[in-house]
């Protein structure tokens, strides 16, 4: 992992003013530290805010991330190190699968970076290329959703793409019965 490039991204979240004043001196920390930053000491600033452990404060530490994210995908693409700092936030603040989504306000925050993302995959020539179904899985992991989860954000943006004229082999996803059928209904010419 690029030390620098967590470093960077950390300080362009402070700088944003994205975070509140409960995150941002943890914010601060590991701009500070890097991955040199140690649960102890996360624990030892989320105290001071009056929060007892890593998961009472959860919320915060997912707005961290997800502010991470959103920085690292300006220019359309996360990077690699970009992949590996958000798996070294996660580690560092026990964000598991699935926490993203039991917030609504934060789930519906995810859904739309998503979809903006699938529809910038989309919007170049209606398909999914191999580069795009990493970034696809990429996205999945940092925000720790299921294949359900993420397939149920992602196919809003494939149907589109399929309406409007895309192979359904090339929408790298998979529809259940009750979509098709529901696309087919919606779709089809009387003869």
């Amino acid at each position: 992992m690029n030390e620098k490039n967590l470093k960077d991204i950390i300080s362009y979240v402070v700088s944003s003013k994205a975070l509140d004043s409960s995150i941002n001196e943890l914010a601060l920390e590991i701009e500070s530290n890097g991955t040199k930053t140690s649960r102890k000491d996360c624990l030892a600033i989320i105290n001071k805010s009056g929060f007892k452990t890593l998961n009472s404060f959860k919320n915060y530490s997912l707005k961290l991330v997800i502010s991470f994210a959103k920085a690292s995908l300006k220019d359309n693409l996360i990077s690699e190190d970009e992949i590996k700092s958000i798996r070294f936030l996660k580690l560092l603040l026990d964000i598991r699968e699935g926490d993203f989504m039991k917030d609504k306000t934060l789930a519906k925050e995810v859904s739309i970076i998503i979809k903006n993302q699938v529809d910038l995959m989309f919007s170049d020539d209606q398909k999914i290329d191999v580069d795009e179904s990493i970034q696809k899985v990429n996205l999945q992991e940092i925000f720790g959703l299921s294949y359900d989860e993420f397939a149920k954000l992602t196919n809003e943006s494939a149907i589109a793409a399929w309406d409007r004229g895309s192979d359904l082999i090339e929408l790298d996803t998979y529809f259940d019965g009750n979509e098709y059928q529901e696309w087919w209904d919606k779709n089809k010419k009387d003869s």
